[in-house]
């Protein structure tokens, strides 16, 4: 039976694969605590166990381990507390992180950003609609009489009005939804300080987040997505249009 792979040929030719990458010791450590933490072993505000502690429970040299939480630390996934130890971080906020560096050295057209939210949010409306709970609903309630409160404040008014489109979120049991809005909650809440600032625009936002609400509450999805769409669309429009007509960007960065 003649080879398969014919004359001449390799195995890796054939399959286009590089040869496998031996990985350090120090990496296998890292991929072990990263995965406690994924699994909900480690949850953030948890204080690792102690470099010598780990070092005895996965059998390697205190320097890999050391290293180890080096690369953790790099990823986000822990930090020091000042005392010698490393805590657990909520890594939540990490693909937030993870995108402010993408886009920091660039900027974000104001346009792009809509964009985003119209495919995310108009869906999410619609889900939360169908799926939301009393304990959702109790959320989306208490950020509009937030909202409502701050009427003469922006930024109390801003940081309920991304509370309620976060709510939205959370309603659709969809952990990744509630993930990618947290994401993006550092332009929405530049271009939130744009908006507010625009004559009559928190006044008649708030009636729209209170229309969108409504249809959650009533179990309407179409509603709750036409009212949403609605919604967004408006706001693009208004605030695409400050700055003497130049495009408005905004940073994913935040300002320090």
């Amino acid at each position: 039976m003649k080879d398969s792979l014919g004359a001449g040929a390799s195995t890796t030719s054939v399959l286009g694969f590089d040869p496998v990458a031996r990985r350090n010791t120090y990496q296998l450590v890292a991929e072990a605590i990263a995965r406690a933490i994924a699994e909900g072993r480690l949850r953030p505000g948890d204080r690792l166990p102690s470099e010598r502690d780990l070092s005895q429970t996965y059998s390697v040299g205190r320097s890999s381990t050391r290293e180890a939480i080096r690369v953790l630390e790099s990823q986000g996934l822990v930090q020091a507390d000042g005392r010698g130890g490393f805590l657990v971080m909520d890594y939540g906020n990490l693909l937030r992180q993870a995108l402010g560096l993408l886009v920091g050295l660039e900027r974000v057209e104001i346009s792009d950003l809509f964009e985003v939210r119209k495919t995310l949010e108009i869906e999410t409306a619609g889900l939360a609609a169908v799926r939301r709970s009393a304990v959702d609903l109790e959320a989306i309630s208490a950020h509009l009489a937030e909202m409502e409160a701050g009427l003469g404040d922006p930024g109390r008014y801003n940081f309920a009005d991304i509370g309620f489109h976060i709510d939205l979120a959370s309603a659709t049991g969809n952990l990744l939804t509630v993930r990618l809005m947290d994401a993006i909650r550092d332009a929405m809440s530049k271009t939130f300080a744009v908006a507010f600032h625009l004559p009559g625009n928190p006044e008649l936002s708030l009636e729209e987040h209170r229309g969108i609400s409504a249809a959650v509450v009533a179990r309407d999805p179409d509603l709750a997505r036409v009212r949403m769409r609605s919604h967004l669309e408006r706001v693009e429009a208004e605030t695409s249009g400050v700055q003497s007509g130049r495009a408005v960007t905004v940073s994913l960065v935040e300002d320090r």
